[in-house]
């Protein structure tokens, strides 16, 4: 069948002709080979059909366009997406902000502020060590460890997500927890004991959680299961509840405002992505069509509590 491909501006890109058996993928092969500066994941797509009055936005490469609704002489409107970057590059461009600026403030603060004192505390040396320990795993989990479900990002993406790492966590929280101002909270060694076993505790636990999505996902695939045990029993996002654990007991800690600004956003940030994906799961996993059924008491990301019926109405709960 022969469909057409036009530009948001209404402009034809391209005429193809295609099969019953062609897929978004193959489509995209397409338009790049006659079209080189759009590569493959920098393409997108959007078809209005006869029965929707909103664009639909086509999104997975392995379905074919039949399945879409797509028929002879209908049109396509294409977009480009920009140049792309490789999410794990993303990812390593994020943590290697704390990576560089932690040490920067905690080695060189002394040698430009003279009111500085020659020895850190205990509790400066902990706050500098912990963060340092937390980005050098997720370094190595970018590296070994992640899988991601979309292989490439829009590139002015990667100075929005780095903000988050490079200002919000590495240049605050050492600027002041490093600075002359801070006061050094006296907290008995009780206190800060367990404060420092919570942080490895959580952190031990997030990377099982993190091992435990790498084997739900064959490498190579966007495929995914339901995961279970180091918390994902109790919540949907139990690598996001671990992740928010440690940084409370750091923020505690340290005990200044910056490390608990960075605590709230980050858990903001995550409790928001854990929503969208514990409805992907509750809507994906029906027990319906030979998939499992997902747990119906299962959390979003709090044990116990925070039911995805506080923000919504929906029925998948």
């Amino acid at each position: 069948m022969d469909i057409e491909v036009q530009y948001r501006n209404g402009k034809t890109m391209q005429k193809v002709t295609v099969s019953d058996k062609t897929t978004l993928g193959d489509l995209k092969k397409i338009i790049f080979k006659d079209n080189k500066k759009y590569y493959p994941e920098r393409q997108s797509f959007t078809f209005k059909n006869d029965s929707e009055k909103k664009d639909i936005p086509l999104k997975d490469d392995d379905k074919t366009l039949v399945s879409y609704g797509i028929k002879q002489n209908d049109l396509l409107t294409f977009k480009d997406l920009g140049p792309q970057i490789s999410w794990r590059v993303v990812f390593f461009i994020e943590y290697l902000g704390p990576l560089l600026l932690f040490p920067l403030f905690f080695f060189g603060a002394p040698l430009f502020n003279s009111k500085l004192p020659l020895h850190w505390s205990d509790i400066q040396k902990l706050g500098f060590a912990l963060p340092m320990i937390h980005y050098i795993k997720r370094e190595l989990e970018t590296l070994f460890v992640h899988r991601f479900s979309n292989d490439t990002m829009p590139f002015y993406r990667v100075f929005i997500n780095s903000s988050h790492y490079w200002i919000l966590n590495s240049f605050l929280i050492p600027f002041f927890i490093f600075g002359s101002s801070y006061t050094t909270p006296k907290w008995a060694p009780w206190i800060v004991a367990p404060l420092v076993i919570v942080f490895f505790f959580s952190e031990v636990m997030n990377f099982c959680c993190h091992l435990v999505l790498m084997s739900l996902r064959p490498k190579g695939t966007k495929s995914r299961g339901i995961p279970g045990g180091f918390g994902f029993d109790k919540v949907s996002c139990a690598n996001y509840f671990w992740e928010i654990l440690a940084w409370l007991s750091y923020a505690i800690l340290v005990n200044h405002w910056s490390a608990y600004l960075f605590l709230i956003v980050s858990a903001g940030q995550m409790t928001l992505w854990a929503i969208k994906k514990h409805k992907r799961y509750r809507e994906e996993f029906t027990g319906k069509n030979e998939t499992e059924l997902y747990p119906k008491n299962r959390k979003i990301i709090f044990p116990f509590i925070f039911q995805l019926s506080w923000f919504t109405n929906n029925k998948l709960q």
